[in-house]
């Protein structure tokens, strides 16, 4: 209201446009009745929560073999050795005290995690470039199911704005008789 003839031409035009573009949806996705479109926005947004839970996994183990693979690493450097065979332990340990402490640190996560035998890490690198691709895949399902969902959520609001304004136009009917 208030905002001249010209806003209420485009308003109307408008309007018009988006109840065309949602009959035309409809239409082509063989929609009959309002509750189907609300199946269909259901089970869209089940998809994307499904895919998102999926994602979420697999970023999870992800993270994790890049953990074990960074420890794995840590390990394996030679400081650890050197103080079995250093003459005088003690200064051996205060020249390399981050590298073996670092070494401690992968070692008590080991245990945490019931490793004995660590894993290669080319075997580690090839899951995780296999789980990456899965990761792509699934995204691209993701998003396809988010603009669905968003694109029914649309046609819902429209559909029933649409309602309304046919009710109103019954009512008034009904009023004027």
């Amino acid at each position: 209201e208030g905002k001249g003839i010209g806003y209420e031409r485009w308003a109307k035009t408008f309007n018009l446009k988006q109840m065309a573009k949602t009959m035309n949806f409809l239409s082509e996705h063989g929609f009959t009745s309002p509750e189907e479109v609300d199946a269909a926005l259901e089970a869209a947004i089940s998809g994307q929560h499904t895919a998102g839970e999926k994602l979420k996994e697999l970023e999870s183990r992800i993270t994790a073999n890049k953990e074990l693979m960074h420890q794995i690493s840590v390990y394996r450097k030679p400081a650890h050795d050197g103080l079995k065979t250093a003459r005088k332990p003690e200064r051996y340990r205060e020249a390399f005290h981050a590298d073996l402490t670092l070494y401690e640190a992968a070692v008590r996560y080991f245990r945490e995690r019931g490793l004995k035998k660590l894993p290669a890490t080319s075997r580690l690198q090839a899951e995780n470039e296999a789980l990456i691709s899965e990761k792509n895949g699934l995204y691209t399902e993701y998003r396809e199911q988010k603009a669905r969902a968003a694109e029914l959520q649309k046609v819902k609001s429209n559909l029933a704005a649409m309602l309304r304004q046919e009710r109103t136009k019954e009512a008034r009917r009904d009023w004027e008789r």
